[in-house]
């Protein structure tokens, strides 16, 4: 019986992977990619002037206590605050 190393071993010719050459395998150097923070980009529309928008909370459940005119409230968009911009800036690098 063979060895286990030969019955495995492809031939000088033979590479493991079809790829055109060698150099094909080798990465340019670039810059760091910034991850997006997926909750944030859930919950936050960017607008064309750098605002942020998202929902009010409050409307998902225990609605029956509430007044039709506080639901109608919550249902709007509102913007971010501006102590929450630099915060949404760094979690939303791409938007």
């Amino acid at each position: 019986s063979l060895p286990l190393s030969a019955a495995f071993s492809l031939p000088h010719s033979a590479r493991a992977f079809s790829v055109s050459s060698p150099a094909f395998l080798l990465r340019k150097p670039t810059k760091y990619k910034l991850k997006t923070h997926k909750g944030a980009a859930k919950r936050f529309i960017v607008v064309a002037n750098g605002q942020f928008k998202r929902m009010r909370a409050g409307k998902r459940h225990k609605t029956s206590k509430k007044s039709p005119a506080s639901l109608n409230r919550l249902g709007e968009r509102v913007y971010a605050k501006g102590y929450e911009i630099w915060k949404l800036k760094r979690l939303l690098p791409y938007a």
